[in-house]
């Protein structure tokens, strides 16, 4: 069963967030801790704001009430964090974050905490990106934009392949 879609985007330069906690520790009496990765895949949490408007402020109440049970259930977030992209995400709000900032007219700003599940990680990739960004440097942006480019739209163009 798939999750329920927030059907509201936050804002995108709204976002705080904390970095995901890889590690655990432990302290020790008479010495530094111990100290090991998280492979439970510990949550984000995120700090989100809406701008909302006349229906819109009507549909995210609702959904938060009534299809989320209050807030308690998890959902679907589409929405740039962890990341520069839009994915999907599953979140969960959490209790007694969501609130009304700030009412200016028919404006309606509202923020939350929101407790996001981070993506699986790619350990290659990211080994690669890492080594890749020692060699090149900031330079290194355009060039995976290009080839994003090249790969996503240009060679499947060239292909006739539909997307």
């Amino acid at each position: 069963m798939s999750l329920p879609v927030f059907p509201v985007t936050p804002l995108d330069a709204s976002y705080q967030q904390t970095a995901p906690e890889e590690a655990v520790g432990t302290a020790l009496d008479g010495g530094g801790g111990k100290y090991r990765r998280d492979y439970s895949g510990g949550v984000v949490t995120v700090r989100a704001q809406w701008l909302l408007k006349g229906l819109e402020i009507d549909v995210m109440t609702a959904f938060v009430y009534t299809t989320l049970g209050g807030g308690s259930s998890p959902f679907t977030l589409r929405a740039a964090v962890l990341s520069g992209a839009t994915d999907e995400h599953t979140a969960q709000i959490v209790p007694g974050s969501l609130r009304q900032t700030r009412k200016q007219g028919d404006l309606q700003w509202w923020s939350a905490e929101l407790e996001v599940q981070p993506p699986t990680r790619d350990a290659t990739f990211d080994a690669n990106l890492v080594a890749l960004y020692g060699i090149y440097g900031p330079s290194l942006e355009p060039i995976m934009k290009a080839t994003q480019v090249f790969v996503n739209k240009t060679l499947p163009a060239k292909l006739g392949w539909l997307l």
